[in-house]
């Protein structure tokens, strides 16, 4: 049987595409007590054997953040959370609303009819977790984001996280994998008389592919929602 290895630094985290490697090393975390998850955020990560299949590297990414680089409880200021009225913890709470799915009502089974038969077919509308929203809109966080700012957050790891304008590891100065990609539609060539196509191509970083920032997806488990609910797992 092939064994993971389970040490990862911080170029690894932000770079692999191997969430298996990145699961691993969670759970070797977990085992030594140097992380810890709430209940939502290990069911997220598919800590619990069942309950979805491997996570992808950006669920882990969005939850779990970069443990290198962690952003704790003691950084969110008090007076963030109290401004106008508590407006960034409505804000919050509005984007991790939990409602029942409505195709499963909740059962996380595809055919809850017939749940004897179909005990191993989750529900395909919410990946079988019961709930109707699992993923965060990208525009709510960003509302957060702005609304986070205008109360005195100056903290960049934040506001580029809920933003989605994180710098890409290939700007942090880590070297990352190239790829071409087309920079011009085809053009015919007029001094051939055959059809031919001139294409221009560039050699860009894979993972950001040119634009210098991280593709995020939000979901409702994201580590800066923990935060401001104070349900995060940092100490």
């Amino acid at each position: 049987m092939f064994c993971y290895n389970q040490n990862m630094n911080e170029k690894e985290w932000l770079t692999t595409t191997d969430a298996r490697q990145m699961h691993d090393y969670i759970g070797k975390r977990l085992a030594s007590r140097s992380l810890h998850l709430t209940d939502a955020a290990w069911d997220t990560v598919g800590i619990i054997p069942g309950v979805r299949g491997m996570p992808t590297c950006e669920i882990m990414r969005d939850v779990i953040g970069n443990p290198f680089r962690p952003i704790r409880p003691m950084d969110i200021r008090p007076s963030w959370l109290t401004w106008r009225d508590g407006t960034v913890k409505k804000i919050a709470e509005s984007i991790i609303d939990i409602k029942t799915c409505s195709r499963c009502c909740g059962t996380r089974l595809e055919d809850p009819q017939n749940a004897q038969w179909y005990a191993d077919f989750p529900c395909k509308e919410c990946d079988g977790r019961g709930l109707a929203k699992w993923k965060a809109d990208i525009n709510d966080m960003a509302i957060l984001a702005d609304a986070l700012e205008e109360a005195g957050c100056n903290e960049s790891a934040i506001l580029d996280h809920l933003r989605g304008t994180e710098k890409c590891p290939c700007k942090m100065g880590m070297r990352t994998s190239k790829i071409a990609i087309q920079t011009s539609p085809p053009t015919p060539c007029r001094e051939m008389d055959e059809v031919y196509c001139v294409i221009d191509f560039r050699v860009v970083c894979s993972i950001c592919r040119g634009t210098g920032f991280r593709p995020v997806a939000h979901f409702r488990e994201c580590w800066v929602l923990q935060l401001i609910l104070g349900t995060s797992w940092r100490k």
